[in-house]
Parts: C-alpha cells; sequence; structure tokens
C-alpha cells in the first residue's frame, strides 16, 4: 500500500538523510534509519483505520519527524539546535560510542522533547485530550524501537553482551527502561506545557530540553564500571556506516 502524500515527503526526508550518511560516513543517520520504519508502521495503521482521525495523525507523525529533521538540518549547517539533539549530534562525530547509545539518545531527544511539543502544537478546539487516544496509538508503534532496536544491534554488535556482564541491563533492558520512561513523560510533558500561557512556554520547554540533554550524557558517559567493556564492544562493531545503516533499515 503507497503511504499518503504527507507520510511519503516524510519518509523521503528521512531517505536523504540516510544517504547523506552514507555518502559522508556520518553516524547521524542511524537513527534516522531506525526511524524510517517506525514511520512505515505509523503509515500502514493509518492507512488500515486504526487512528480515530487519520488525517489529523498523518499531520502528527509528520511534524513529529519535522521536529527531528530541522534539528538534522540545523545542526548540519552548523546552526542551533536543541540541546538534547545538540549532544545526540555531537556523539555521532565521535567513534566511542556504541550503536546502541547512538540509537538511545536519538529516541530519549525525539520522545522525551519533541513529542510532547508536537501534541501540545497540534491539539484542536478540544485541548490536548482530543490527542489522547491517538497519542497513545503511536506510543505503542514507537514501542516497536525496542524490537528494532534489539535486532539490529544483534547482527552489527556481536558482542554487546559484554556490556551486561559487567553491570549493565542489557541491551533491551536499557532500551525498555528508556522508551517506557520517556513515553510517559511526554504525555506528562504535553499537559504541563498545555496548561501554561503561550509566553510561559518556551521556559518549559529549555528546562526539559536541558534535563534530557543530561540524561543523554549519562547514556554516553555511564560510569568507569562499563567504559573497558563499552570499548571492547565497540571494536567488534563495523567501523564503516553502511552495514549498521541496513541493519537498521531492513
Amino acid at each position: 500500500m503507497t503511504p499518503s502524500a504527507p507520510f511519503s515527503a516524510t519518509l523521503d526526508a528521512l531517505d536523504a538523510v540516510v544517504l547523506r550518511s552514507r555518502e559522508r560516513s556520518d553516524r547521524s543517520g542511524f537513527f534516522a534509519a531506525l526511524y524510517r520504519g517506525v514511520t512505515r508502521e505509523v503509515a500502514a495503521r493509518a492507512a488500515a483505520g486504526q487512528f480515530e482521525h487519520a488525517a489529523r495523525m498523518e499531520r502528527f507523525v509528520a511534524e513529529f519527524a519535522e521536529r527531528y529533521l530541522a534539528a538534522h538540518r540545523a545542526w548540519c549547517a552548523g546552526h542551533p539546535t536543541s540541546a538534547a539533539w545538540a549532544v545526540a549530534f555531537a556523539s555521532a562525530r565521535r567513534w566511542r560510542p556504541v550503536l546502541l547509545q547512538h540509537l538511545v539518545v536519538g529516541i530519549n531527544a525525539h520522545i522525551n522533547l519533541d513529542l510532547g511539543i508536537t501534541a501540545v502544537e497540534l491539539g484542536g478546539e478540544g485541548g490536548l485530550e482530543e490527542l489522547a487516544d491517538d497519542f497513545r496509538t503511536v506510543n505503542e508503534v514507537l514501542g516497536s524501537l525496542v524490537d528494532r532496536s534489539q535486532e539490529a544491534v544483534n547482527r552489527v554488535s556481536p558482542w554487546f553482551g559484554l556490556a551486561d556482564r559487567f553491570g549493565a541491563r542489557g541491551d533491551e533492558e536499557l532500551i525498555r527502561f528508556s522508551l517506557r520512561h520517556a513515553r510517559e513523560q511526554a504525555w506528562r510533558f504535553a499537559q504541563r506545557l498545555a496548561e501554561l500561557p503561550a509566553v510561559q512556554r518556551p521556559a518549559e520547554i529549555d528546562r526539559v530540553d536541558r534535563a534530557v540533554a543530561g540524561i543523554a550524557e549519562r547514556v554516553l558517559h555511564p560510569g568507569v564500571r562499563l567504559s573497558v567493556p563499552l570499548f571492547v564492544v565497540r571494536l567488534r562493531e563495523p567501523w564503516r556506516v553502511d552495514p549498521v545503516l541496513d541493519a537498521l533499515s531492513a
């Protein structure tokens, strides 16, 4: 089934990020490759009538994705972006973070920050509660990030289990912890934001942005105990971006 125009435009934009990543050996495209699969799943559910308001959800998904795409464009052009995305994109310029860390900091920025803002901006005349059911449906689809991330990590990070032996939660558990709390936090953030006068919202967004950036820093720097095992894990991951992008896009 061919996706509708808003979904097709979003998928094309994500494809462009992945292509740029291939051409420049840039790890910032890892999240886009993963995100593309999730976007296709949302498009399929919309076409199957699984959303209460399919047209509004198409706009929701397009605007949600655009927050990531706009942040990526700004970063590529050397312009400022949110603190959460700045941390995520900066990590792409470093060799050391393992694949899972790259994926989690992207998930963290997009859901903990972008999702709540998008929900408030697109709330109809009835307010945020109009979006509640469709928001939860999108959250269910976002949950598939866990399985997709797990499969990709298994394909290209064969020694990640070493980190678990040295005190990590394990790759799937780390993602589940991050995503579960992110999805819950996103709705609470949206509710707080919706209750504020428009003039006060930028300060709240900035506060949450800084908190989300702090989470990303902890993901990227989990402590001395994991430093050596994660370094060993990274040694076994592909040094070229193509195999990783292929796994994430599968």
